[in-house]
């Protein structure tokens, strides 16, 4: 705990020892500042008008917030937050990789950067309540939807959110694709790596057209009730969201009661539910444990759902404990089964919802598996190109779009309308011929990007 000292005690204190206090000390006092209990007046006007100065006297940004970084990382060892062996790897990033070739701007670096990565580990360390190893920060374990669950609880300013998620998404990069990729240097036995298959050998579910979707939702309501609201609730949720069909039956009535408001793309209305925890919950019930099937940390329910949900709690007067779809998965299965027959759909499975969510997302989003697998709950975007994702043409992905809303983060605003406003007067040709394009942009940049990467590393051990 910082000491109890008053604004008056913190400017005296810096005044009288500016020309003595090292930069260690300076940054440690300015941490000390910044979790005491002084306004955030106070504060800025210590830390910025006062002990920021002091230490930029004494060295770069850079310099600076290497420091920083040896301060807070020695402070997180301490605080048994992390092992010597994390905080090797973290050193090794925070201190060597990120000042020297990843970010060209030291005030990055010394303002963002190093506060950023060490707020996302503090965060991960409290989550789960335990001391962070190294593999507890391998690719199975860590994703993007760990990324957007510590995004959540930063702030609810979408500008804010996107600096940290800049700052995380090039942190997870390089966690995952260079030689201190956790996987290698410190875990015994692995699995050696295959290359991605070209061809696909096993599709989860099909896609499903807009009049499919309508003739399955229309063919529930001759179930007897109260099957019939759920299982329409069940369908659209894994829809709307992606769920995959058995993380759709986990919530509870309080869960979907409790749900955050946010809008997405064009200013559609949806609730953030929370599904991690309840994914946990039950897998923990069967003995079982999550590994490469992580859902996301949050679904997103359009308003209209939402609606739909209020009127069938209050109908039936269910209890805030009660599950809110009370079926078991066979039961699902064996009730897609009976539709498939009677529909005459081919090929029709709980997994055709979660595909065509997947496809809906990937074309309107501008081709973009980022916003997929973040989503959509996958440890790589891989996965969702090889078992997921088919083509589908913008006019029927944006009908589906449009008629039962899907969540997008209106960040990529432009993406959607640009995909929405190239519909009219584009032929089958030209529009396949323009998702190769854009696909083919995406290969090119990447592959720029991994060649700079490179040149940079040669350039430094020539110097």
């Amino acid at each position: 705990m910082p000491a109890k000292k008053s604004f008056k005690d913190y400017r005296k204190l810096i005044e009288s020892k500016k020309d003595i206090l090292s930069l260690g000390e300076l940054i440690k006092l300015k941490l000390e500042i910044r979790e005491s209990r002084l306004t955030e007046t106070e504060k800025k006007s210590l830390i910025d008008g006062r002990i920021s100065i002091l230490i930029l006297e004494q060295g770069t940004r850079k310099e600076a917030g290497r420091k920083e970084a040896e301060v807070r990382l020695a402070g997180l060892l301490k605080g048994k937050a992390i092992n010597k062996e994390l905080h090797k790897v973290l050193s090794d990033y925070l201190c060597i990789e990120a000042p020297e070739t990843l970010y060209g701007s030291g005030v990055t670096y010394q303002r963002y950067v190093v506060p950023i990565i060490i707020k996302f580990i503090e965060f991960l360390s409290k989550r789960e309540k335990k001391t962070l190893r190294v593999k507890d920060l391998d690719d199975t374990v860590i994703s993007k939807t760990d990324i957007t669950a510590y995004l959540v609880s930063v702030s609810k300013e979408e500008e804010e959110r996107n600096k940290h998620r800049k700052i995380l998404m090039t942190f997870r990069d390089w966690l995952f694709n260079t030689p201190y990729r956790v996987r290698l240097p410190y875990i015994e036995s692995r699995k050696e790596e295959k290359p991605m298959q070209t061809t696909i050998t096993r599709r989860k579910g099909r896609l499903l057209t807009l009049d499919e979707i309508e003739k399955i939702l229309s063919a529930i309501k001759s179930i007897k009730a109260p099957s019939n609201e759920y299982y329409e609730i069940y369908y659209r949720l894994m829809l709307t969201s992606g769920l995959r069909p058995d993380h759709a039956l986990v919530h509870r009535v309080e869960d979907v009661m409790g749900g955050e408001p946010i809008t997405g793309c064009l200013g559609y209305g949806f609730v953030a539910i929370p599904t991690f925890e309840a994914v946990k919950k039950m897998k923990k019930q069967r003995g079982e444990w999550i590994h490469k099937k992580r859902p996301s940390d949050y679904i997103y329910i359009p308003l209209e759902l939402r609606d739909f949900i209020d009127g069938y709690i209050s109908k039936y007067k269910l209890d805030e404990k009660a599950k809110l779809i009370p079926v078991t998965y066979n039961s699902a299965k064996n009730e897609i089964d009976r539709l498939r027959k009677r529909l005459n759909i081919s090929d029709l499975t709980l997994y055709c919802f979660r595909n065509t969510w997947v496809s809906v997302i990937y074309v309107l989003s501008g081709y973009n598996t980022d916003i997929v697998e973040e989503l959509g709950g996958w440890r790589e975007s891989k996965t969702i190109l090889k078992h997921y994702k088919s083509t589908m043409k913008i006019d029927k992905a944006a009908a589906i779009f449009k008629k039962y809303k899907m969540y997008i983060p209106d960040e990529y605003e432009p993406a959607v309308k640009a995909s929405l406003s190239g519909i009219e007067g584009m032929t089958d040709m030209e529009e396949e011929e323009s998702i190769r394009n854009l696909e083919d942009t995406v290969k090119a940049q990447n592959k720029q990007i991994a060649w700079l990467v490179e040149e940079m590393k040669k350039l430094k051990k020539e110097l």
